[in-house]
């Protein structure tokens, strides 16, 4: 079947819910609201969610509630919201209206299988209540600190022993490299299955001449992407123009604001704040360069994003060493060096070019996006058949 075809009407769709709490601007593209950022992981579970509903999944997303309603549908796909992030009293909000308003939204969606792509405290919550529901808990790995205990990613003192009551109890581990494999299996004593990402189908690429941004970057605001470092690359190399894309909004952007300080004595450095989807891949289509000063990643998004559009990555990180096997760009050890590479991959247009052709050729061989689905659609499938009747709901009736 093709991944516009109808689903066959003989056969019972396997019943998917997506959970991404942030997932709704990569979903739905409000007329009415200006753009809204939305970072590699959500635009993943979003693509992942929309191809499995072309294929005939009956697919539903529970995001948190932001004014879209209780429930919407788009794309086939029934949005259900949870709850508003800024409710409830401190100290008492994680259990109403978070874990109430979770729970409600994952029993209404009534699905086979929930698909969760996270590497916090949520992870816990949400085997708790799927155990509860007697259904089949899949997670996606989104970063290698989603592997390692010790390099977690973690917003309150909850989340590290949430995530490891979570991930015991999960049914399929979904990982994005060997790597991450042999770091679940080392840290957890967990076996995954490696499965690649989505993509969206490959851009038409712009001409050298329209390329007047000579090196970007793009990621959340945050402390470990350290966007402090491509600052002082574009203080380096003062003949070139870089940008830099993103923001922080759940902390009041007080790291972008911090960085404009910094900034103001880089004049060839445009801090871009947060945009969103069609901005942020306008800005790659005008690129020379992608870096990337991560200490820690999975397999970015925005890696893609740079290959599709032959542009190379000049990164400290390597995830399965595709950056080196494929010619994809460069992978360096330092900071000097990735000056040293930047500088010169910028001077040398030919050898630019050709490792932005060898992306592209990468691409086009291995992410064809309409099999790209398969593997998850047979995880989905695994699960569909088994069906017994929801358990009656543990919440009190003040709770819903």
């Amino acid at each position: 079947m093709s991944v516009g075809a109808d689903p066959d009407p003989g056969v019972r769709p396997a019943r998917v819910c997506h959970i991404n709490l942030y997932s709704y601007p990569a979903l739905w593209r409000d007329p009415a609201r200006p753009p809204q950022p939305t970072g590699g992981a959500e635009l993943q579970q979003a693509m992942i969610a929309r191809a499995a509903a072309r294929r005939g999944v009956d697919s539903s997303f529970v995001t948190l509630d932001v004014g879209q309603g209780r429930e919407i549908v788009v794309d086939r796909l029934r949005i259900l919201a949870a709850y508003r992030r800024e409710q409830g009293l401190p100290g008492l909000r994680f259990f109403h209206p978070r874990l109430s308003g979770l729970y409600r939204a994952l029993r209404r969606a009534d699905a086979d299988v929930y698909f969760l792509a996270c590497g916090d405290g949520l992870l816990g919550v949400v085997a708790w209540i799927v155990r509860r529901l007697r259904r089949r808990l899949v997670l996606r790995i989104v970063s290698d600190a989603d592997c390692d205990p010790r390099r977690q990613i973690t917003s309150t003192f909850k989340d590290p022993w949430l995530y490891r009551y979570g991930i015991r109890r999960v049914d399929v581990v979904l990982a994005q490299t060997d790597q991450q494999r042999a770091m679940l299996r080392r840290n957890f004593g967990i076996e995954s299955e490696v499965v690649a990402d989505m993509v969206a189908p490959l851009p038409w690429l712009t001409p050298a001449e329209g390329r007047d941004i000579d090196v970007i970057w793009v990621a959340h605001l945050r402390a470990l992407k350290r966007p402090e470092m491509f600052v002082e690359l574009a203080r380096r190399l003062p003949q070139y123009r870089f940008h830099l894309v993103g923001g922080d909004p759940q902390q009041s952007n007080l790291y972008l604001e911090q960085l404009r300080a910094l900034a103001r004595a880089v004049p060839n450095l445009t801090l871009r704040g947060s945009l969103g989807q069609d901005e942020t891949l306008g800005l790659f289509d005008r690129a020379r360069l992608l870096v990337n000063t991560s200490e820690v990643e999975g397999l970015p998004n925005t890696f893609y994003q740079a290959w599709a559009r032959a542009i190379p990555v000049v990164s400290f990180l390597d995830p399965d060493h595709r950056i080196a096997l494929h010619g994809l760009g460069a992978a360096v050890p330092d900071f000097e060096t990735m000056v040293a590479t930047v500088r010169d991959l910028l001077a040398d247009e030919l050898r630019r070019r050709a490792l932005g052709r060898q992306a592209v050729t990468f691409m086009r061989a291995r992410y064809d996006p309409e099999r790209l689905i398969e593997p998850y659609l047979e995880v989905f499938r695994r699960f569909a058949p088994v069906r017994p009747a929801i358990a009656e709901p543990l919440l009190s009736a003040s709770a819903r």
